[in-house]
C-alpha cells in the first residue's frame, strides 16, 4: 500500500514538474502517464473539429437554400427543413390534388395536395402540358387532377387523375350533420350512393359561379367529382349542371280523367297543378276521356315559373237524345233547361239530369257524354193523387185501420189515394166500428168521427137498487 502511494505521488510530480526531495541526486525518469494525456488531447480535438465542421456545413447549406429561394422569387413551402426536403423530393413526381384557386393572369394554380394534405402554389408556363384538348381555361376549382412541377415550382404537367371519379344524376341530398352527399331514391342511376365531403375544400358551382351546399335541390341535375385511392374516398366538387324552376298547369279542371306526361313521365293531372321541375325543355302531352290529345313544348328556366294553359285543348262533344215515355217533358241538365223536342249538344263529361212533367214523379240521374250520339231512356211514373182522412173517436186513443192497415191511434190524419177506403176503429171493451169513406179530389180532407159503444152497458144506481130489492 505504501509503495502504491509513493507511485501515485511520483506520477503527480512528473506531471507537475516538481522534483522529489528524497531523490534530488538521482537520475530523473519520465513516467507512463504522458502518452495517455496525448491521446486524450487528440480525441478531444477531433470531436471539436467535427462539430465545428458540421455546424459550418449546415450554415452554408441553409444560406444556399435561402439564397436560391430568394433568387427564384418564390416563397418557401414551410419553415420546417424536414418538410422543405420532403417537398424537394416530390419534384418531378406525379401528385394527386384538388384545384383550390386559379389565377389566369399570373398562371398560378393553388392545389390541395391529397398526399400530404398541404396547399401548394405552382405557376403554369408556356411549356406546361395539358391533356388534349384541355387548356388552362378548361380547369375549374374543385377539379381533381394529377400535377407535376419542377425545382422552380413551375407547373410542368397536368394529367388526368386515375383515382378521380365523377357521377351525374338527380336526387342529390346533403346531410350537414354527417358531412354526407347522397343520391336518394329519386335518382335514376345512382340510388343510395353516398360520399363524404369536407367543409372549406368541397366546392359547389353553378353557371361558373361558386355557391354553397344550400343551393343544391334534389331536382337539380348535378355532377359530383371526387377522389378514391383505396384509402381516401371523398367528394371535392359539385357542379349543378341544371337547376330547377316551377311549372304550373292552368285550366285543367275541364278535362276528365286527365293524364299529363312530362318527357314521357306520366303524372295525374289533378296532382300536377303546380310542381317543381329540373330546368330545361319539356315535351308535354295531355290526354283525357273528354278531350282531343294535346301536345306542346315548354322551356323551364331556373328560379322562374312557366305556365301551361290547357284552355286551348279541344273538348269532344256529343249529341244527347233524351227519350221519355210521355211527351212534353221539361229537361234540365246542370241547371240548363231544354225541351224534349230540341237537339242537345254537350261536351264530353258528366252531367246532372232532371226530367219533370205535371202529374208525374220527378226523374233524376247522372249521365255521361262520351261518344258522338248518346241515347238516354227515361221512364216517368204517374204521380199518385192523394187526399186526407181525418179520424177522431170517442173515447180517444182508439186503434185506426185504413184498408186493413194500421194507421195509428186516434185522432189520426192519414194520407190516402183518391177513391174509396174503409176505415175501422177498434178499442178494448168497445164494439168495433167501420165506415166507408170516399176521397174524390186531390187535396181533400174527409172527416170521420166515430163514437164507440161499450160491449156491456154499465148498471145505473136505480137498477142496482131494484136488483138488490128483488134478491132480498
Amino acid at each position: 500500500m505504501a509503495q502504491s502511494k509513493n507511485n501515485r505521488e511520483e506520477v503527480k510530480r512528473h506531471i507537475s514538474g516538481k522534483p522529489n526531495k528524497n531523490n534530488l541526486g538521482r537520475h530523473r525518469r519520465r513516467g507512463p502517464v504522458f502518452p495517455v494525456v496525448i491521446c486524450i488531447t487528440i480525441i478531444a480535438g477531433f470531436i471539436i473539429g467535427a462539430k465545428s465542421y458540421s455546424f459550418a456545413y449546415n450554415e452554408v447549406a441553409k444560406r444556399s437554400v435561402i439564397a436560391e429561394t430568394a433568387d427564384s422569387g418564390e416563397q418557401q413551402f414551410s419553415a420546417n427543413n424536414i418538410v422543405q426536403q420532403a417537398q424537394n423530393n416530390l419534384v418531378g413526381s406525379d401528385i394527386d390534388g384538388v384545384i383550390k384557386e386559379i389565377d389566369l393572369e399570373s398562371g398560378k394554380f393553388t392545389f390541395y395536395n391529397l398526399k400530404s394534405n398541404e396547399t401548394i402554389i405552382l405557376t403554369a408556363t408556356d411549356d406546361t402540358q395539358y391533356p388534349y384538348p384541355n387548356t388552362i381555361n378548361d380547369y375549374k376549382i374543385g377539379d381533381v387532377v394529377t400535377f407535376v412541377y419542377d425545382e422552380n415550382r413551375n407547373l410542368t404537367n397536368i394529367k388526368e387523375c386515375e383515382n378521380a371519379w365523377a357521377f351525374s344524376d338527380t336526387g342529390l341530398t346533403v346531410n350537414k350533420d354527417s358531412k354526407l352527399l347522397k343520391f336518394s331514391e329519386a335518382s335514376s342511376q345512382y340510388k343510395d350512393k353516398a360520399f363524404k365531403y369536407t367543409d372549406g375544400i368541397t366546392t359547389v358551382r353553378y353557371k361558373d359561379e361558386y355557391t354553397t351546399l344550400d343551393k343544391i335541390d334534389p331536382l337539380d341535375y348535378v355532377t359530383v367529382r371526387g377522389y378514391d385511392n383505396g384509402t381516401v374516398n371523398k367528394a371535392y366538387s359539385v357542379t349543378i349542371e341544371k337547376s330547377h324552376g316551377m311549372l304550373e298547369i292552368h285550366n285543367g279542371e275541364q278535362i276528365q280523367d286527365g293524364i299529363i306526361k312530362l318527357n314521357d313521365k306520366e303524372i295525374s293531372l289533378s296532382s300536377a297543378k303546380s310542381m317543381k321541375v329540373t330546368e330545361g325543355k319539356y315535351t308535354i302531352e295531355v290526354s283525357g276521356s273528354n278531350c282531343e290529345p294535346y301536345k306542346t313544348e315548354v322551356l323551364v328556366n331556373p328560379d322562374s315559373t312557366t305556365t301551361v294553359d290547357l284552355s286551348v285543348i279541344q273538348i269532344k262533344s256529343g249529341l244527347v237524345n233524351i227519350n221519355t215515355n210521355v211527351p212534353d217533358c221539361t229537361i234540365t241538365i246542370d241547371n240548363q233547361v231544354y225541351s224534349d223536342s230540341e237537339p242537345i249538344l254537350l261536351d264530353y263529361g258528366k252531367y246532372s239530369l232532371k226530367v219533370t212533367k205535371e202529374d208525374y214523379e220527378e226523374y233524376s240521374t247522372t249521365i255521361t257524354v262520351n261518344q258522338d250520339i248518346n241515347d238516354i231512356n227515361v221512364t216517368l211514373k204517374e204521380r199518385e193523387k192523394t187526399g186526407t182522412i181525418s179520424v177522431t173517436t170517442t173515447p180517444g186513443s182508439a186503434k185506426v185501420y185504413i184498408d186493413g192497415t194500421f194507421a195509428g191511434q186516434s185522432p189520426q190524419n192519414a194520407t190516402v189515394k183518391l177513391g174509396s177506403h174503409k176505415v175501422e176503429v177498434k178499442m178494448d171493451g168497445y164494439i168495433s166500428e167501420t165506415r166507408d169513406i170516399t176521397v174524390a179530389n186531390e187535396g181533400d180532407t174527409i172527416r170521420c168521427e166515430i163514437s164507440l159503444t161499450p160491449v156491456v152497458t154499465p148498471y145505473s144506481s136505480e137498477t142496482t137498487a131494484a136488483v138488490a130489492s128483488t134478491n132480498g
